[in-house]
C-alpha cells in the first residue's frame, strides 16, 4: 500500500476551507484503505480541544509545536522530524505555499530525493499573488519556482484554478481534483431554536471567513440597496475573522444603518453549521477569488440555491440554473439579489434540490479519495522516469 504523507501549516478551523478539505481527504484515503496516509501539521491557532478531537478521530495525525514568527507557521520540531523520516514515505503531498511548512517540506524532499506534489490551495491565483506582491515575487524567485520545478505534479481543485496555474506555469503537470465534502446532516429546527429571532424570517446566508477577499463589504452595500423592498428577508453572516476585519465589517453595518437587518453569529462548526444551511432560503458567496469554494458546494449539498461571483469556479450554477454566477460588483450583486429574493420559497428550493445529487456524486469523500489515489499511483509510476516536471 502506498505510504503518503500530507503536510499542511495548520488544521485550525478558523483558517477556512483547506484545513477541513485536507482533513477529509486524508481520512478518506485511510478509511477506504486506498493509502497508508499520515498528516503532519502545527498547532498554530489550534485549540487543545480541537487537537484532541483530531487525534481521537485519526491516529495518524501529528501536531508539532509551531510559531507565527519569524515566518508563518514556523516549526523547528517539524523540520527536524521530517528530515529524519521523509525517506520512509513513498510520496509527500504539500498543501499550500508561501509559508514555512511548505518551504521546509519541499526543501527536505528535494535534498532527500523523496517525490512530492503540491496543492497551492488558491495561493497562486491572480488575486492572492497581488497581496504583498513584492514579497511574494522575491519568495518565488528564491524558493517557490525551484520547488515547483522539483515537484512531480501540481493539484488544482477546480477548472478555474487549473487555468490560472497553466497560464502561470505552462509546463506544469496539473491534476484537477475537487475538494471532498462530507454528507451534511441535521435540519433547520435546531438552528431556529438556538436563534428564535429568525423564526419568522427568510434567511439570506453568508457562511465563510470575514475577510476582504470574500467581498463582505460589497455584499453589505448591495444588501442595503434592497432591504426596503424585501422586509421578510434577513442577512445572516456566519464565519470567523481576524479582529481587525470583524471591526471593519461591524463599523460598516452601523454606518449603513443595517443593525436590524444583519446578524453576525461568529463561526459555526459541525452540525451547527449544517443546520444553518438547512435554515437558509438562499446562500450568497461574493468573492474576489475562490480556487474551489467549499461553502458554495456545502450550500448546494443542503439543497440551498447559491448566488456567487465569476471569480469562483461555479459557472455550472448559471449553466444548469441552480443559482446565479455574476460579475463581482455592488451593482451586479444588487440586481441579482432583487431577482432572487423576489422568488418564492418553492422556486428557490427547486433550484437547490436540482444541484444536490450532482454535488453528492462529484464531491463525495469516496469519489475524491479514489481520484487522488489514482493520481498518486500515476505520479509514483512516473518516478521511474528520470524526467522531472519543468516550469
Amino acid at each position: 500500500m502506498m505510504k503518503i504523507l500530507h503536510v499542511i501549516p495548520t488544521l485550525s478551523p478558523e483558517r477556512g476551507g483547506p484545513s477541513e478539505s485536507v482533513w477529509r481527504l486524508v481520512n478518506g484515503l485511510h478509511q477506504l484503505k486506498l493509502a497508508d496516509a499520515s498528516l503532519w501539521t502545527t498547532d498554530v491557532d489550534t485549540s487543545i480541544k480541537h487537537i484532541d478531537q483530531c487525534q481521537k478521530q485519526f491516529p495518524n495525525v501529528v501536531f508539532f509545536g509551531g510559531l507565527s514568527r519569524p515566518v508563518k507557521e514556523f516549526s523547528v520540531e517539524f523540520t527536524l522530524e521530517l528530515a529524519k523520516h521523509a525517506a520512509q514515505f513513498d510520496l509527500v503531498h504539500i498543501h499550500s505555499v508561501f509559508n514555512y511548512i511548505s518551504l521546509a517540506s519541499a526543501s527536505i524532499c528535494l535534498r532527500k530525493k523523496v517525490p512530492y506534489v503540491i496543492s497551492p490551495r488558491g495561493m497562486l491565483q491572480p488575486w492572492s499573488l497581488k497581496q504583498n506582491e513584492i514579497v511574494k515575487k522575491v519568495y518565488r524567485r528564491v524558493f517557490l519556482d525551484r520547488h515547483l520545478r522539483g515537484a512531480r505534479g501540481v493539484h488544482a481543485t477546480s477548472g478555474l484554478e487549473m487555468e490560472s496555474l497553466q497560464r502561470e506555469f505552462p509546463s506544469a503537470r496539473i491534476a484537477n481534483i475537487p475538494n471532498p465534502l462530507p454528507q451534511l446532516h441535521g435540519s433547520a429546527s435546531p438552528f431556529l431554536e438556538r436563534f428564535p429571532e429568525f423564526k419568522n424570517k427568510r434567511i439570506l446566508l453568508y457562511l465563510s471567513r470575514i475577510h476582504p477577499k470574500k467581498g463582505v463589504i460589497e455584499l453589505l452595500e448591495a444588501w442595503r440597496r434592497v432591504t426596503d423592498d424585501f422586509p421578510a428577508w434577513h442577512l445572516v453572516l456566519v464565519g470567523p475573522g481576524r479582529p481587525a476585519h470583524v471591526k471593519v465589517m461591524q463599523t460598516f453595518i452601523t454606518r449603513l444603518n443595517l443593525n436590524q437587518r444583519v446578524s453576525w453569529l461568529g463561526p459555526l462548526f459541525g452540525a451547527e453549521r449544517d443546520e444553518a444551511y438547512r435554515a437558509a432560503g438562499l446562500f450568497i458567496q461574493p468573492s474576489f477569488q475562490e480556487n474551489f469554494g467549499n461553502s458554495i458546494a456545502e450550500a448546494l449539498a443542503s439543497s440551498c440555491p447559491v448566488i456567487t461571483t465569476r471569480e469562483t469556479p461555479w459557472k455550472i450554477l448559471e449553466e444548469r440554473q441552480w443559482g446565479w454566477w455574476v460579475p463581482m460588483s455592488v451593482e451586479s450583486l444588487t440586481a441579482t439579489l432583487r431577482e432572487a429574493l423576489a422568488l418564492s420559497s418553492t422556486e428557490l428550493k427547486a433550484k437547490g434540490t436540482a444541484a444536490r445529487a450532482w454535488i453528492e456524486t462529484e464531491c463525495s469523500i469516496e469519489s475524491v479519495a479514489i481520484q487522488m489515489a489514482d493520481w498518486y499511483r500515476q505520479v509514483l509510476a512516473d518516478v521511474q522516469n528520470p524526467k522531472r516536471m519543468t516550469i
